[in-house]
């Protein structure tokens, strides 16, 4: 079986779907009245960590994980506070509109 490599964009990225998911999920939830789906919020954490280790050889995943993970986090979180505020202003414009 072949080894795929994943480099340091690849764990960016799903650094950035996690850090971005965690902070829009339970924002939305809370503001629909809805309980925080914690449930969710870990699967998602689960499944996109398997994808990101499954087919990796070891050195490729410290590699790519030591340079991609740290700045995707860090992007994602404030990918994930502009995403929950524009969609904050788009689903709830009387609570959150032009001040």
């Amino acid at each position: 079986m072949e080894t795929l490599t994943i480099g340091p964009v690849g764990a960016g990225a799903f650094a950035f779907a996690l850090a971005a998911g965690q902070l829009y999920i339970p924002r939305m939830r809370k503001e629909q009245g809805l309980p925080s789906g914690r449930i969710f919020l870990v699967a998602w954490v689960l499944v996109l960590t398997a994808v990101s280790l499954a087919p990796w050889s070891p050195d490729d995943v410290f590699k790519a994980w030591a340079i991609g993970f740290p700045i995707g986090l860090v992007l994602g979180t404030f990918g994930g506070v502009l995403w929950v505020r524009s969609a904050l202003k788009v689903h709830f414009p009387e609570r959150y509109g032009q001040r």
